[in-house]
Parts: C-alpha cells; structure tokens; sequence
C-alpha cells in the first residue's frame, strides 16, 4: 500500500546525519566510491549529447536507488547494482522525456524569474543557479527513482505522486533538496573527483526521503548503529 501524498514529517539534520555516516562507514565504503565514479563518468558522457541523458539518467538513478536500499538493509552490494535500474528502463525513459518537456516548457521561464528576482538579493548569480538546480530536483528527481524501482509505478503515477508530496512539503523539503544540490555542485567542482563521494551521499538522502515517506517494499531497514551488540555486520 503506497500512502497517499500530503504533510510529512521531516528531521532535516537526523536524515543528513545518516547519509553521512552511510557514505563514509561501513563494510561496503570502496564499492560505493566505484560507483559514484561509474555513474558520474556515464551520466556527464551522456549529457555531452542532447539525447543522451533521455536513456541513462533515470536507469542510473533507479540504479543508485537499489544499491542505497541494499546498503540501507545491511545487504552485499556488488558495483554491478547500478545497472539493476535498466530493468525499469522503459519508465525510467518515459520519466527522463516527461522532465525533458518540462525543462524545455519550464525551465527557462523559471531561470529567467530566478534570476531576475535573485539578483536583486545576490551578488553572484551561481546562488540563483542552485536554488534552481534544488528546485529541479524536488520535482523532477525526488522519490521518483524509488517509485519507479521499489514500486514499480507507472512514470506518469511516479512523476504525480513525487509533485504532490513536494507541493504538501515544500519549504523544509526545498531546503533539504538545496544542501543534496550543494553538495553536488561542490562535488562537481572539485575537478569532478569530488563526485565519487557526493553521487552515493545523494543516492543515500534520497532513499532515506523515501524510506520514511513510502516504506520499502522489502520491509523497513535497520540503521548499522541500529543493529544489536554482537551481530555480525555484512562483510565482517
């Protein structure tokens, strides 16, 4: 049962905290930087071509989406994981065209307000270039990889639900969303090397999102801080 979209509970620094500690503890620490570096090399190949993010940036999303969860279960996780999301790669397509639309419909109309009306407040117009950036990403990434993955939804259902959850939630969901950008950006301009390390900590805050909200579909996860004395973690 998919609960039905509107005002959620949000702890901002408790979820930060734990895709921190997912990203740089645990068994699995190297496999994850592997990854990152994969799924940054083939999404900026991609995006040196106008079509190309249309076939791999939700596949690989989806991807990141399933090796977070098996991370957040205390499951083996291979480097092979990420290309798990080309199983759903028909709505992850559908849901990269439907953001495709509303990017070339909305997004310089949006841009153009941004930063006419941030310009007046900032001096540097690369602050309005990440508030759009987090924009983008509430409602048109979100918890739509989850959804397509873990639920198997429909690209349209997917793209609705994660728009009403973002509309019910906005403010705290927004500035959850600009520290996810920021972290992004910085990674990126960290001669992209700082990518290896952001990619999975984004993967992880936004599986985290849709734990609490959605629930996976497998059950709940524990937390490795979570685990009682004595039990083994994975790899030990």
């Amino acid at each position: 049962m998919i609960p039905e979209a509107g005002k959620r509970d949000i702890d901002v620094g408790k979820w930060l905290t734990e895709a921190v500690n997912l990203t740089f503890e645990g068994p699995f620490v190297g496999i994850q930087l592997v990854v990152g570096l994969l799924a940054g090399i083939i999404l900026a190949v991609a995006g040196m071509t106008f079509i190309g993010p249309l076939f791999v940036q939700f596949p690989i999303l989806c991807g990141l989406f399933y090796f977070a969860r098996k991370r957040m279960q205390e499951q083996q996780v291979e480097i092979r994981d990420l290309f798990r999301g080309f199983d759903v790669f028909t709505e992850g397509f559908l849901a990269s065209l439907a953001m495709y639309v509303a990017l070339i419909v909305l997004g310089p109309i949006t841009l153009v307000v941004f930063l006419v009306f941030f310009s007046c407040c900032f001096p540097i117009p690369m602050i309005a270039m990440l508030l759009f950036s987090a924009l983008l990403y509430t409602f048109t990434v979100g918890m739509i990889p989850g959804l397509l993955f873990d639920r198997r939804m429909k690209a349209w259902e997917a793209i609705r639900l994660n728009y009403a959850f973002s509309i019910a939630n906005f403010a705290p969901l927004f500035l959850y969303h600009l520290i996810i950008a920021a972290v992004l950006w910085l990674g990126g301009a960290i001669a992209f090397v700082g990518l290896i390390v952001a990619i999975p900590f984004a993967a992880f805050a936004g599986t985290i999102q849709y734990r609490e909200w959605i629930g996976f579909e497998q059950g709940q996860p524990r937390r490795f801080d979570e685990m009682p004395e004595g039990e083994p973690k994975p790899g030990e």
